[in-house]
């Protein structure tokens, strides 16, 4: 039945979106850095960067001895990522700066909500291709445990090394049976790719030095129009 065909290719879309914004979400850098340059105005970045908070975003902050050391941080906080930068002020009244920042952060997060939104989209069109394509193909059980193993894999957890051995004996004994069986995949190239997105680096960087509100989560393709951004 088509319709049900429709409703399952809808579905595996809908997985591999999740799970590819998901790894954006882990991969995406603080959405506002706060730097303040004396002991006496880290009362008041914390104030600010809780403020910012209250409004979603995530908030990292770095305290500077000296304005010395400003240049540098400045530059790391650019190479990090983060689209955000505030220098504490004194001067700037608490509702003026936040205002600004409201201003700043709209305008920078509905420009990446539709960028993401249309990258993520081909990258999940690419993998329910890849997957559909292998439909017409043999299939076969994998055993419990090992299911479990990739499982784990799968979710970052450490395997011991008689657990890798496992794994690996296992692959080698597929790999063994498909030998001069099949072609190469075609697919395979344009697959990997979309598994593999941005280089992700072995070890997470450093989590934001304030506590990290939960970072909104887009279940699927928003529709046209329905993009809500922070500071209503």
């Amino acid at each position: 039945d088509a319709s049900v065909g429709d409703a399952q290719k809808e579905g595996r879309f809908q997985h591999f979106y999740q799970v590819i914004q998901q790894e954006c979400d882990q991969e995406r850098p603080s959405d506002c850095t706060i730097v303040s340059v004396d002991k006496e105005q880290r009362e008041y970045a914390t104030v600010v960067g809780n403020r910012l908070q209250d409004h979603g975003l995530v908030v990292e902050m770095i305290h500077l001895a000296s304005e010395s050391g400003l240049p540098e941080a400045l530059q790391e906080v650019r190479d990090d990522g983060s689209p955000l930068i505030v220098l504490i002020d004194h001067h700037m009244p608490l509702e003026d700066a936040l205002v600004l920042e409201a201003k700043e952060y709209r305008r920078f997060f509905a420009k990446r909500e539709q960028q993401e939104h249309t990258g993520i989209s081909l990258r999940a069109g690419d993998l329910v291709a890849d997957f559909l394509a292998r439909e017409c193909l043999t299939s076969y059980c994998v055993p419990s445990g090992v299911q479990h193993l990739l499982f784990l894999l799968n979710e970052g957890r450490h395997l011991y090394k008689n657990e890798l051995n496992l794994l690996i004996d296992y692959l080698k004994t597929r790999k063994g049976q498909l030998e001069g069986l099949e072609m190469p995949n075609p697919l395979s190239r344009s697959a990997h790719s979309s598994f593999q997105g941005k280089n992700t680096p072995v070890m997470g960087k450093p989590p934001p030095l304030l506590p990290t509100p939960r970072k909104r989560s887009f279940p699927g393709p928003p529709p046209p129009g329905s993009c809500q951004v922070p500071f209503d």
